[in-house]
């Protein structure tokens, strides 16, 4: 995606994003992405992991044909659709078919009641939509509800450089983690997810974290060839009933409770990762995400 500048500037020249915020003076347009990825109501959920898989987002704004925003859908209704949730019922309807299932369209599973900003909202605004409703992506649109642009948690942390309150990661994490074990189903990874609302599980063997289970790891996995070589009926048990051990991402960044929240911004923006494991003595006790970050940042600075 193509991003627009400048961006809120100090009279050195530098990033500054206290003042972009506070002044709350900067329109959108000059941070928002124009080059968006989206998906049509009536796309096949087979196009819609695939696009997933290929851009690496996990949420993607539906258009109609006039590119006029009528939805948005994520790897979390995917994982709410094979098994997770209320979105399987679906499934069961057409006979648990992963053929059928795959080419369902994306108007089906999308969320239809879209939080979206115009593209002449200023960025404090908009910073604090985003964090009152919990978004990682925000749509934004022009006076006719046409699709113009998107912005990111992401996109914030990028200019926080300079606003990084010097405190450590004890101090922000969260200890309510939900975790799955290694040898658990994909199926029953879907349904965790969905039900406590995470994209990500770490996942555990033996009280050790072994690997993060993300909902993009499902996406991924139906995006290859690999369920297909599971089907004998052709149902979505089949494709599903696989371990978490075989799709989740078995490197684990993490950091320790100890450690200064630049360290954690360091980290999420090199390694381009949006959610950390607090651990501590080997044990897991925490996590921190780049919503809770961003959300500590405007609130604390």
């Amino acid at each position: 995606m193509k991003k627009r500048g400048p961006y809120f500037l100090r009279s050195d020249g530098k990033p500054e994003f206290k003042s972009g915020i506070r002044q709350d003076a900067t329109p959108l347009m000059q941070i928002m992405r124009v080059d968006v990825i989206s998906v049509q109501p009536t796309s096949p959920i087979s196009a819609c992991v695939s696009l997933m898989t290929k851009s690496g987002f996990k949420r993607l704004p539906v258009v109609l044909a006039t590119k006029r925003l009528v939805g948005i859908t994520s790897a979390l209704d995917v994982a709410n659709f094979f098994g997770g949730g209320e979105y399987y019922k679906i499934v069961e309807r057409l006979g648990h078919s992963f053929y059928k299932a795959m080419e369902q369209p994306v108007e089906l599973i999308m969320s239809k009641d879209v939080i979206s900003v115009s593209y002449d909202a200023k960025i404090g605004e908009t910073v604090e939509l985003m964090i009152k409703h919990d978004l990682s992506l925000l749509p934004i649109t022009n006076k006719e509800g046409v699709l113009v642009g998107v912005v990111s948690v992401r996109d914030f942390l990028d200019k926080a450089e300079y606003s990084i309150p010097d405190v450590t990661v004890q101090e922000i994490m969260k200890s309510d983690v939900v975790t799955v074990s290694l040898n658990d189903s994909v199926r029953d990874a879907c349904v965790k997810a969905v039900n406590y609302r995470r994209h990500r599980l770490p996942v555990i063997f033996n009280s050790q974290v072994m690997g993060i289970f993300s909902t993009m790891d499902l996406v991924r996995y139906l995006a290859s060839s690999e369920p297909y070589k599971r089907l004998i009926t052709g149902t979505v048990d089949e494709a599903l009933n696989i371990r978490v051990a075989d799709v989740a991402t078995p490197e684990v960044i993490y950091v320790s409770p100890t450690d200064r929240l630049s360290k954690v911004y360091r980290i999420m923006c090199e390694r381009k990762v949006g959610y950390l494991p607090v651990i501590e003595n080997g044990k897991l006790v925490g996590y921190i995400s780049e919503k809770e970050l961003l959300r500590f940042i405007v609130e604390n600075f």
